[in-house]
């Protein structure tokens, strides 16, 4: 049980490990290519970001629709 444990452990390790290589490689490929950009397309595009927050769901949205669809099924 200990070494089935260990190797789980050691899997979610690697796919976490996997996952932050892949966001910093996404991050340095954007990088790259603001670099190319001008200084206005640059500045641009950063105040585009500084907004982006408001179109994004919040966090937790999606388990307290799934929460409300099921209680109003209950009902039913």
């Amino acid at each position: 049980m200990k070494k089935w444990e260990a190797e789980q452990q050691a899997l979610k390790e690697a796919k976490a490990k996997e996952q932050g290589m892949a966001e910093f490689e996404a991050e340095q490929e954007a990088m790259k290519t603001m670099s190319y950009l001008s200084e206005a397309q640059q500045q641009q595009y950063k105040d585009r970001a500084s907004i982006a927050f408001m179109y994004a769901k919040p966090p937790g949205l999606d388990a307290a629709l799934a929460k409300e669809q099921a209680a109003a099924a209950a009902k039913d």
